[in-house]
């Protein structure tokens, strides 16, 4: 496979600056339990790059906050709030080296009552293929199972993705548990899977990547925050 076939992950940082690169258009999952820092892991890959950072946190600023404060590289992010839209907008994110981030917010202010789940999904859908941005950007989607109520649906979204962009996707998956029961159709129906595990030493590891169900390809390398 030719170099320029891949694409670099961003997360040298965190593995001892070692390189982790994915097919051109690969879908990963980042799977993690939800006390594990996939946050930062997700911030890391998004400083690589220009990013569309998907979220249904209930502010977009805040989702932006978080991605600030988990790197110091620069950063080109669009945070798109899909739980609660249309009265909360997106917010751009910029951040050159050593200067704060900067915002260009719209007004904010977020519903009370949340959206159902087929909301989320309808309104994820379309603001993917409604996807303005470069398609050699980077896509985000946090709460990845929280748009998804099984294979169909889980699929459906893949498939608009992979023909949205052309670089790197990260999905975050909940590690699986009675309350994300979806979970396992996301990570199979990936492209790859980074595991965020802890080790005996309860220091955060990254196992890297695991194609569809087959054995990692690296062994579990220590991450750094």
């Amino acid at each position: 496979m030719e170099p320029s076939t891949r694409v670099d992950s961003g997360l040298a940082p965190l593995i001892g600056s070692r390189s982790l690169t994915f097919p051109k258009g690969s879908v990963i999952a980042l799977v993690g339990p939800p006390e594990s820092p996939t946050g930062s892991v997700l911030a890391q890959a998004a400083a690589a790059r220009s990013t569309t950072y998907y979220t249904t946190k209930r502010a977009p600023k805040w989702t932006a906050e978080t991605v600030a404060a988990s790197t110091e590289y620069p950063l080109d992010v669009r945070v798109e709030g899909v739980c609660h839209a249309p009265r909360v907008g997106p917010v751009r994110l910029r951040r050159e080296y050593g200067d704060p981030p900067q915002y260009d917010e719209p007004d904010t202010t977020p519903p009370e009552a949340s959206e159902a789940e087929d909301d989320r999904f309808e309104k994820l859908s379309a603001r993917l293929l409604a996807h303005d941005g470069d398609d050699t950007g980077t896509l985000v989607v946090d709460d990845f199972t929280d748009y998804t109520d099984g294979t169909r649906r889980c699929l459906s979204l893949l498939d608009t993705i992979r023909s949205v962009t052309e670089s790197l996707t990260w999905l975050h998956v909940v590690h699986p548990t009675q309350d994300h029961p979806h979970a396992e159709a996301v990570i199979t129906a990936a492209d790859a899977v980074c595991w965020v595990e802890r080790n005996r030493d309860d220091e955060a590891q990254l196992a890297v990547p695991r194609r569809r169900g087959a054995a990692p390809i690296t062994g579990p390398v220590s991450l750094s925050f």
